[in-house]
């Protein structure tokens, strides 16, 4: 089990990195090697000046704490990226998953909410179905606890007399398990990233004051961190943006 769940991941980083386009979660630039050293300040402008007269969230005295401060941002973009990469992809396989139900239940009347079963030999579909053993006063408890069941109780749904029949269908059976385990390593990703987001998104409010769901303004030459509010979100300001849902 750990060893396809190890394969579907690889799979799904290769899938990722083919379809991974037309998301956009923001960039915050990274600081060049050495400290941001020989760094270029921006020449003053109105830009600037109208930055500056945002409200200051944080402002850093030390390289290393700007640094800090850039690199969890850029780990927090990255796990929403993959978040959304991965929202996409499980719809993506809900649909897929459906087309092949509606294969299943158009062309042998396999009803997806229902449980069956094939029997190779006999080239029969059975529907499985569980009856409870009713007692003198109705359905008996085993244990006190929970009813006693018999089963399952197998009915014949299907006789797949012709060979292409049976291979159309186990074709689809087949294909539909394949695309339900991809579905559920994939939401166990999700809820991996999601996770790891959270964590993100509170060491940021705990330790920088950034909320998530508000906009911010990151200015590197000043090691400082604005919060736009709903004025000069409308404006239009060259410098980096550090948003609560993802860079801009």
């Amino acid at each position: 089990m750990r060893k396809d769940f190890s394969r579907s991941c690889r799979c799904l980083v290769a899938v990722v990195g083919l379809l991974g386009l037309g998301v956009s979660a923001g960039v915050v630039a990274k600081e060049p090697a050495g400290g941001g050293q020989g760094e270029k300040k921006p020449a003053p402008s109105s830009e600037v000046s109208d930055v500056r007269a945002l409200p200051v969230v944080r402002r850093f005295t030390k390289d290393a704490e700007a640094r800090a401060f850039v690199q969890m941002v850029n780990g927090r973009d990255e796990v929403k990226l993959d978040w959304a990469v991965l929202t996409r992809l499980v719809g993506e396989k809900v649909k897929e998953q459906a087309v092949l139900n509606s294969g299943l239940q158009k062309e042998f009347n396999v009803d997806p909410n229902l449980t069956y079963q094939y029997d190779a030999k006999e080239k029969t579909i059975y529907l499985l179905s569980y009856v409870e053993q009713a007692g003198p006063q109705g359905v008996e408890k085993k244990n006190g606890t929970a009813a006693d069941k018999l089963g399952p109780e197998r009915k014949q749904h299907r006789v797949l007399k012709e060979a292409k029949d049976e291979q159309r269908f186990l074709h689809l059976l087949r294909s539909r398990k394949v695309v339900q385990d991809e579905i559920a390593a994939m939401q166990m990703l999700l809820k991996e990233k999601q996770e790891q987001y959270a964590r993100y998104a509170s060491a940021l409010r705990k330790g920088y004051g950034v909320e998530d769901g508000r906009k911010y303004r990151y200015d590197p030459a000043r090691k400082t961190v604005y919060e736009l509010t709903a004025e000069t979100r409308r404006e239009k300001i060259d410098e980096q943006t550090v948003s609560g849902t993802g860079a801009k």
